[in-house]
């Protein structure tokens, strides 16, 4: 199984999954921009900050909606955009096999429950009942507008890892 090294230093990646740039500093994922020079202006902000401030500032200092996705301290995101892929479809003419959700970071765990639980989002309320299991198949961190741009990709099965047959465990349990 290969991975993907990360250069040192400020790093931005184009990310033909989402059709997003991915933005870097140390290795480290600070968040997803639309555009290249979105990214980079996040790695600056962030390099700023750190030297500057000695760590990166909380998300609501720092002065705008384009950077809610900016990682608050160390490696602990704001939030997290996940994706859960269902065993099986959920009925025989509805095909839907994956769920698209966001949570706040220290809400992610409690709200997984929710959805196992038949409690969560009303497609996992019906996959509860009808005895359906799901898998957390990724995560990503980024807030309430980065999850309406991949809900309106419509290309969950494309971002899947178990679809593609590419799943990193390692990064969703970092997470949790």
């Amino acid at each position: 199984m290969s991975t993907t090294m990360v250069p040192q230093g400020k790093h931005v990646a184009y990310d033909p999954i989402t059709g997003d740039y991915a933005a870097y500093y140390d290795g480290q994922l600070l968040g997803y921009r639309p555009t290249r020079s979105e990214a980079e202006e996040l790695t600056n902000q962030y390099v700023y900050d750190l030297f500057r401030h000695g760590h990166p500032m909380p998300a609501g200092e720092l002065g705008g909606a384009a950077m809610t996705s900016y990682l608050c301290y160390a490696d602990r995101p704001a939030s997290v955009v996940y994706l859960l892929h269902f065993e099986a479809p959920i009925s025989p003419r509805h095909t839907c096999q994956h769920y698209l959700g966001f949570a706040r970071a220290k809400d992610f765990g409690p709200r997984l429950e929710e959805h196992r639980r038949g409690r969560g989002a009303r497609l996992t309320q019906v996959a509860y009942q009808r005895g359906i299991g799901f898998t957390l198949a990724r995560v990503w961190y980024g807030d309430r507008t980065f999850e309406r741009r991949l809900k309106r990709r419509k290309m969950a099965p494309r971002m899947c890892p178990i679809c593609t047959g590419k799943r990193n465990l390692q990064a969703i349990d970092d997470l949790l």
